[in-house]
């Protein structure tokens, strides 16, 4: 397993039990590639903003499971 996938469970570890600074570690080095692949399959900015926004939020809604 690669360092930055440890890192990545580790995070997540600790999102699930309640960190907010790890979720918001683990948007700081997810997000750009993200909002990256988001932006080229939409070609809009606005879009891929709302397509991240929206991500993310779903992804901290269902993490405990």
């Amino acid at each position: 397993m690669d360092i930055e996938k440890e890192k990545t469970g580790r995070l997540i570890e600790q999102i699930q039990g309640g960190s907010k600074e790890a979720f918001e570690e683990l948007y700081r080095l997810t997000s750009p590639k993200a909002y990256f692949i988001a932006l080229k399959i939409t070609q809009n900015e606005h879009d891929a903003e709302d397509i991240l926004q929206e991500s993310y939020i779903k992804a901290l809604e269902k993490i405990g499971e």
